[in-house]
């Protein structure tokens, strides 16, 4: 027992951790060593080590350096392999964006930024955030608390947080930002996004309960589950136009079922009848009733 951590090998090398990472070949040999810290980018087959100094060094899955890449104070690659291979780096106390042979994409000029993702860069300036383009385009402005990273390229609909720490959809098309704000959002993905309001109440009741749990949940967590612990989980529907399409909380397990629902409509809201019996139809094997007990509209499809 040589090291007390490990990584599989990839390529011709695999990293180890005993007083330090080192990254050794498949004879065993150490041909790296003395790392802080190590990342791994799957999209770019690139690794970087940060060397004892702070700075770090950039080689691939054959150990063969990357010497463009190197020596920077921070390093963030790609989220995806058919993101463009453009890599966000810090130099003192600047991030800027350099191609894989050193060439400058985007001047260092943001005190911080992410990796691509999407063909996307998310920025910062002066405690504020934006985002702009792999050609260096501004998308948004850096005025925002936050912001949710992009999951899918050439979107145009995206959330900020203002300083009420609630997230409004910014719709790029009209360049318009909502009135309403979310504390909880997820990212328009076919026209529609999963959002839970500020003053979301969820009932107590055995269908909420049961939209917890995926299906064939234990009698035993489904009867000792606290909803007030799960707010979070749920939310309401709505389309790029901000228009509520499920007037029932729904859970994150769920959304998919109830998003189905809505497309066979041809993309129209659900009625409060039709919300329920999807829901009640997905969460039916999480439960069940005392045969004495009377069951209230919202527990039963009829």
């Amino acid at each position: 027992m040589k090291y007390w951590s490990h990584g599989d090998f990839i390529g011709d090398i695999a990293p180890v951790n005993g007083d330090s990472w080192s990254i050794i070949d498949k004879s065993g040999n150490a041909v790296r060593e003395g790392y802080k810290k190590l990342i791994h980018s799957e999209a770019t087959a690139l690794w970087a080590a940060q060397k004892q100094s702070g700075k770090w060094e950039v080689f691939d899955d054959y150990n063969k350096d990357v010497k463009p890449l190197s020596g920077y104070d921070e390093i963030k690659f790609p989220a995806n392999k058919e993101d463009k291979h453009i890599f966000s780096v810090k130099k003192e106390s600047l991030w800027g964006v350099v191609s894989r042979s050193g060439e400058t994409i985007i001047p260092f000029t943001y005190d911080n930024m992410y990796g691509n993702i999407c063909d996307v860069l998310i920025v910062n300036k002066e405690n504020k955030w934006g985002a702009v383009s792999i050609d260096n385009k501004t998308i948004i402005e850096c005025k925002y608390d936050n912001l949710i990273l992009p999951s899918e390229k050439n979107s145009m609909h995206y959330w900020v947080m203002k300083s009420d720490s609630l997230f409004y959809h910014l719709n790029l098309n009209n360049n318009s930002l909502s009135d309403n704000g979310y504390k909880y959002a997820t990212n328009f993905k076919n026209g529609i996004a999963h959002v839970a309001p500020l003053n979301i109440d969820i009932d107590d009741t055995k269908l909420n309960k049961a939209q917890l749990f995926a299906p064939h949940a234990s009698l035993k967590a489904l009867e000792e589950a606290d909803l007030s612990k799960f707010q979070i989980a749920f939310g309401y529907l709505i389309n790029e136009d901000d228009a509520l399409l499920c007037e029932m909380p729904v859970s994150s397990l769920y959304v998919s079922e109830v998003i189905e629902a809505i497309k066979k409509k041809g993309g129209k809201a659900l009625t409060k009848s039709e919300a329920k019996n999807v829901l009640l139809n997905a969460t039916k094997e999480n439960r069940s009733y005392n045969i004495t007990q009377l069951l209230s509209d919202d527990e039963w499809n009829y």
